[in-house]
């Protein structure tokens, strides 16, 4: 197996996604697993509308209706990303409510872009006619402690992680999978800090 990383330039709109299921295509016979990153800009963009709604003011729809302009270039349906736009706006409503942005509720709102992204990816490459499915990192074993900002995986994820994978990706087709996020033993989203996708690259590569 392979583990290929792409950063958030990569993935930043259908051309790049494109050269970049070119590349994946091209090592199928290596069994390539694709830990991806938020499409370019998305994250900040979630953290500038999270420090907005602490400090009161309305955040808007600028960073949905950006993660929506690259899945509808994808062709990617309205109702991949309609669940996570909701818990977007909820989310932010509820930091706005507060007037907090505390850690815990940075990294949750942070974990949206690859979340995202995975989902567009995975459903552009099977239209495309190469079998992929979406996993976020959690399903897939990616345990952690709840340093939140810069979190570090569990002991044992190694093993939790060739489980998973080994009962949860089919044969022949290819996981898209969340960068920069896990969840702690407590199943609180936490992320491995910025340019966490390097990490989770390295995470997946020697558990695997």
């Amino acid at each position: 197996m392979i583990v290929m990383k792409f950063g958030g330039s990569s993935v930043a709109n259908r051309e790049q996604i494109t050269k970049v299921l070119g590349i994946v295509r091209d090592r199928l016979d290596r069994q390539p697993g694709v830990v991806s990153s938020a499409h370019k800009g998305i994250t900040d963009a979630l953290i500038d509308a999270a420090r907005t709604a602490a400090s009161g003011k309305d955040p808007g729809k600028a960073v949905i209706e950006r993660q929506r302009a690259v899945a509808t270039e994808l062709g990617c349906p309205d109702e991949l990303l309609a669940p996570l736009f909701s818990d977007i706006r909820d989310l932010l409503r509820g930091i706005r409510l507060v007037g907090e942005l505390s850690p815990r509720s940075l990294d949750h709102i942070s974990s949206f872009g690859e979340r995202m992204s995975v989902r567009c990816i995975a459903d552009y490459f099977t239209r495309q006619g190469l079998p992929a499915r979406a996993f976020d990192a959690w399903d897939l074993g990616l345990v952690t402690d709840d340093n939140f900002g810069r979190a570090r995986p569990v002991a044992e994820y190694p093993a939790r992680m060739q489980a998973a994978f080994a009962e949860k990706v089919p044969p022949g087709v290819v996981p898209i999978v969340t960068g920069f996020v896990g969840k702690s033993t407590r199943g609180v989203i936490t992320t491995l800090g910025r340019n966490g996708s390097d990490l989770s690259a390295t995470l997946v590569g020697a558990a695997l």
